[in-house]
């Protein structure tokens, strides 16, 4: 009997361990008693053992891992959150700006962004009944 793992980092595979097998995953070269290690500028490494962790049961290593996960786990991406309007995140110097700069603002901002976001959530629709389609 074997377990199925999905690996990724510089190359994406799966691979079939053996359910007897050990499997580790950290930098190429594990921490000194200095707490130095190196490898890990290239991503972790993936360790399978026949057995107990030892070098001589090394069967198999993996360099340049960045993660990895038995298939028999349920995994679904998420995707990207949505980029921003660009209206968000916009910071405008409000301290600065004469009384006349001020209500320009403030009536482009309402012109603009208040009323097309109030008229497209106010839109008819093919079955408009009323009320705002949701």
């Amino acid at each position: 009997m074997s377990r199925t793992l999905e690996v990724w980092g510089e190359r994406n595979f799966t691979i079939d361990v053996p359910d007897t097998a050990k499997v580790t995953f950290g930098p190429w070269s594990p921490p000194n008693a200095k707490g130095g290690h190196y490898g890990t500028e290239r991503g972790g490494t993936l360790r399978i053992y026949a057995g107990k962790t030892v070098a001589s049961n090394v069967i198999a290593v993996f360099s340049g891992v960045s993660g990895f996960r038995d298939t028999s786990l349920t995994y679904e991406e998420l995707g990207s959150p949505p980029p921003l309007t660009p209206a968000i995140g916009i910071s405008f110097p409000w301290s600065e700006m004469s009384k006349e700069e001020k209500e320009d603002l403030a009536e482009y901002v309402a012109r603009n962004i208040v009323n097309k976001a109030a008229d497209t959530a106010m839109a008819p629709t093919e079955d408009d009944d009323g009320l705002p389609p949701f």
